[in-house]
């Protein structure tokens, strides 16, 4: 399917078609596809379909626990993992902090501790 493994990453993929740039993204039986063109993508979908079982899920959503926001009026693609950040945080009882710019005093100065 012509498809390039990165060397940067060896479970995403990309291939060039017609002008497009399509992204396969993989993780053990998972895969998701981002193109810069619904029907490249269409035809990316159709053409692994038949050489694969799958199950297409439509829009993505969160893959892997990475969530994505989607507005495509404006070209916006965001990935983000705010629910994990907020899981972590309530386990940890942290879930009520309050952020701060710097969370250390910048009064205080640190010193290497001198070697035996």
């Amino acid at each position: 399917m012509n498809f390039r493994q990165l060397s940067a990453d060896a479970c995403v993929y990309i291939r060039s078609l017609n002008g497009h740039t399509i992204l396969a993204i993989t993780h053990v039986d998972d895969m998701a596809l981002m193109a810069s063109h619904h029907d490249v993508l269409t035809s990316v979908k159709q053409q692994i379909a038949a050489r694969l079982e799958v199950t297409d899920l439509g829009q993505i959503n969160k893959y892997i626990g990475i969530e994505f926001d989607i507005d495509r009026s404006q070209g916006l693609y965001t990935m983000h993992q705010t629910s994990y950040i907020i899981k972590i945080l309530e386990r940890f009882g942290m879930d009520n902090s309050k952020p701060v710019r710097m969370p250390m005093d910048l009064n205080v100065h640190l010193v290497a501790t001198p070697k035996d």
